[in-house]
């Protein structure tokens, strides 16, 4: 008789053990996974220990009100979702592939500053090939579009992010990348300088967006370790009002060179590199691990991954005197 490798308790309810264990890291709580399965929160419970025990692992640092992963438990999970969701989503996918393939519409979540100068570009070129594809446009915070795209209600996402703060379960294709700027009218005093720093900016009003619509990697860790203050702070802005209250010369501001994209008012600007004390920014799109994409949608993507659109290196007005 042949030698196996390990003998698994509940082999046959594998699949239900590996749903419980995903959707509580999904979900983050084993309560809400139960919801989301239709069972008890016990049986959940259940199924995690089972897991643990065929694993030999602990996989969940449990507290009380949620249950965080240990490193073996995010160690599995980068093998286990795909799979699982994969799977738990195949014939969902397959329905889905039929309309899609009779359907000409994509479905994209973006924020304000990728829908206006990044998504124009792809679209225009797209449709030289595709004239009867259609967009439907979520204007949403990138932790919304990341809840809608996982419950399968927009196709892809874009937006600016961080390689450490992709989730597990999505795919992150880069399309652009832009630099940190100060931002001030050109008749500013710091626009006679060749190099900014901190101190320079202590000086005069800085000017901020609310923090979930700040692109720049890290600014808030930044601007507390240098103690810059912001004098202005606008909880539903956008970098339209901000180059508003520049141009005014009310403020400046620490920006993304994006903002200067296609503006017809770029000469009454300034802008000054900040590499020095934040990374570039990239843009770029999302899609769910391990999922089939079909028709206009699969199209779509392959052009952005393959074609160069955007010269996302913007020429910076550095002041030589």
């Amino acid at each position: 008789m042949p030698k196996t490798s390990q003998q698994f308790h509940y082999k046959n309810n594998r699949f239900q053990q590996l749903r419980g264990f995903c959707y509580t890291v999904q979900t983050g709580s084993m309560s809400s996974a139960a919801k989301k399965m239709k069972l008890s929160q016990g049986a959940v419970s259940l199924q995690i220990k089972a897991l643990e025990r065929d694993l030999g692992v602990i996989l969940f640092s449990r507290g009380k009100n949620k249950a965080d992963l240990t490193k073996e438990g995010k160690m599995f999970y980068a093998y286990a979702a795909p799979h699982i969701y994969g799977t738990d989503e195949m014939f969902e996918d397959f329905i889905a592939a039929i309309k899609k393939e009779k359907s000409k519409t994509i479905n994209i979540a973006a924020n304000s500053v990728s829908i206006t100068h990044i998504l124009p570009k792809y679209i225009r070129q797209f449709e030289t090939s595709n004239p009867d594809a259609n967009f439907e446009i979520r204007n949403i915070t990138k932790l919304e579009a990341m809840s809608r795209l996982m419950n399968n209600e927009v196709d892809m996402l874009l937006y600016s992010m961080q390689v450490n703060e992709i989730p597990d379960e999505l795919d992150f294709i880069p399309v652009a990348e832009y630099k940190p700027v100060l931002l001030m009218s050109k008749r500013h005093p710091l626009s006679k300088k060749r190099e900014i720093d901190m101190q320079d900016i202590k000086r005069y009003k800085l000017l901020k967006l609310d923090n979930k619509f700040v692109t720049i990697p890290n600014f808030e860790q930044v601007i507390r370790h240098y103690g810059l203050q912001t004098k202005i702070d606008f909880e539903m802005g956008n970098y339209e009002i901000l180059k508003s209250f520049i141009r005014e010369e009310i403020g400046i501001a620490a920006l993304s060179s994006i903002c200067l994209e296609g503006d017809s008012n770029k000469n009454d600007y300034c802008a000054k590199s900040l590499e020095k004390y934040f990374p570039n920014i990239l843009y770029g799109i999302l899609v769910k691990k391990g999922k089939k994409h079909h028709g206009l949608l699969s199209d779509f993507i392959k052009m952005l991954k393959t074609d160069s659109l955007i010269d996302a290196h913007i020429g910076l007005n550095q002041s030589k005197k």
